[in-house]
């Protein structure tokens, strides 16, 4: 009740003096929760909301530094494959030139024997006259 616009403790109230020291704690029990103890709830629930965004950007930055490991790797391989291919190309190069070389030896031997046919027929048949004498 109020006595002179002033709240009054339910245990002060008129007939609370025989309800026993069992009944304050079950008042205060049922009694809101004061101001201090709703912060603590809140700062509880708001350190472990940021526990939980630490653990998770902790396992972003994992998962990161992991995809940067791979990446590395891969970017490593490339250089390799690329430097291998560059190898490979420079070899095919220098195969085809040598292809080139052999094949013109190949048509200048061709046009010496064709040159040299005639007298080759010649010098057959002077041997085959030989032969003959």
């Amino acid at each position: 009740g109020t006595a002179g616009g002033v709240q009054k403790p339910v245990w002060e109230e008129p007939g609370s003096e025989d309800r026993g020291g069992e009944d304050l704690f079950a008042f205060r029990a049922s009694a809101p929760e004061s101001p201090r103890t709703l912060l603590r709830k809140e700062l509880a629930r708001v350190r472990e909301q940021r526990d939980a965004q630490d653990r998770e950007v902790a396992s972003a930055e994992a998962s990161a530094n992991a995809h940067d490991a791979s990446l590395g790797a891969l970017r490593r391989a490339l250089s390799q494959e690329q430097g291998e291919l560059a190898q490979s190309e420079e070899r095919r190069s220098q195969l085809v030139l040598l292809l080139d070389n052999i094949v013109a030896e190949c048509e200048a031997t061709k046009t010496r024997i064709a040159r040299l046919a005639p007298e080759q027929r010649r010098v057959r048949e002077d041997a085959w006259v030989v032969t003959k004498l």
